[in-house]
């Protein structure tokens, strides 16, 4: 279930979001192109560039690497598939702090400007 209201599709809504996806032609210029590179950086969830989305989110890379090497001291993996288990959780575990963040973060965003949960209606999605 999203957390915001999904817009009604009107005939001529449908009808402008097809005259534009025919005129678009994807990013042309340096910037453009520069942008839809960091469109992945919004949650960080599939961002490649090693360290960078931790960056550029606020996070510490050192925290990291410090919640790796404790996991892997408890757990002492041997080398192999045991090891890639134990980054991947890592990695997992990561996510799901940063994910917990984004949640809480617009959760007191949707406090401060005022928004009621009375007032949210939750979109209904076919097949649930």
């Amino acid at each position: 279930m999203g957390l915001t209201c999904k817009q009604k599709m009107t005939a001529k809504n449908l009808a402008a979001k097809r005259s534009n996806g025919r005129k678009s032609r994807g990013a042309v210029t340096p910037a453009g192109k520069a942008n839809s590179a960091a469109a992945k950086l919004v949650h960080g969830f599939y961002f490649q560039a090693g360290n960078g989305a931790m960056l550029a989110l606020g996070e510490d890379p050192k925290q990291y690497a410090a919640l790796l090497q404790s996991v892997v001291n408890n757990l002492h993996p041997r080398a192999g598939l045991e090891s890639e288990l134990v980054v991947q959780m890592v990695r997992t575990l990561w996510r799901i702090r940063r994910a917990e963040q984004m949640q809480d973060g617009l959760a007191v965003k949707r406090l401060r400007s005022g928004l009621k949960f009375d007032d949210q209606r939750p979109i209904r999605r076919a097949g649930i």
